[in-house]
């Protein structure tokens, strides 16, 4: 059942039988001491833009063989830091159309995975560093321009997800720009460790 404004408008609002996700509930938007509570669309946008220069920085600072080998050795937790840069991008791209489908319907039903990091399974990767790199500042400059595209009042529109509960508009840009900077930490580390001293 939904509830329904004055005007009759029932497009993502939270009904009884539905409750909205407290931000805290959120999975990458607390994890290594994140506060995203505060994260304006504008500044979630240039965020996302800016996880194509500092993902290249961190996997592939210079353009040697020698780095692109150390961006494919498994790092302290068992991942590369071009895994790393991998799943930030296919993270972004469930979480983009879980965005999309919030602000183009009513209602929608959304992955799993927006809530549970543990329903994602993103297999090894064995491609070209750049050719993660290319398709992870796509996808980023993509949300960001869906975010900047966004008027305000749809900002609280939401979607269910398994609970049940609802997450809205926000929630997700932040749970974005959350997924984008714990994989970037990743990925970090993950150099780090492969460089030789």
């Amino acid at each position: 059942m939904q509830a329904t404004n004055a005007a009759g408008d029932t497009r993502g609002r939270t009904g009884p039988d539905w409750t909205a996700v407290p931000l805290d509930a959120l999975p990458f938007s607390t994890m290594n001491g994140l506060d995203l509570s505060r994260l304006a669309p504008a500044d979630a946008a240039a965020t996302l833009r800016s996880f194509d220069r500092r993902f290249r920085a961190a996997v592939r600072p210079v353009n040697d063989p020698e780095v692109d080998e150390w961006a494919q050795i498994p790092g302290p937790d068992g991942h590369s830091a071009v895994d790393h840069a991998a799943a930030a991008g296919r993270t972004l791209i469930m979480l983009h159309n879980a965005l999309r489908q919030v602000l183009t319907r009513d209602d929608p039903y959304l992955d799993e995975a927006v809530l549970d990091p543990t329903a994602l399974e993103w297999p090894a990767t064995t491609g070209p560093v750049d050719v993660e790199l290319d398709a992870l500042g796509h996808e980023a400059s993509a949300m960001a321009d869906l975010v900047d595209a966004t008027p305000g009042p749809d900002w609280g529109r939401a979607g269910r997800a398994p609970g049940p509960t609802t997450v809205d508009a926000m929630q997700l840009v932040r749970e974005a720009v959350g997924s984008g900077v714990t994989y970037l930490r990743g990925a970090e580390e993950a150099m780090a460790a492969a460089r030789p001293d």
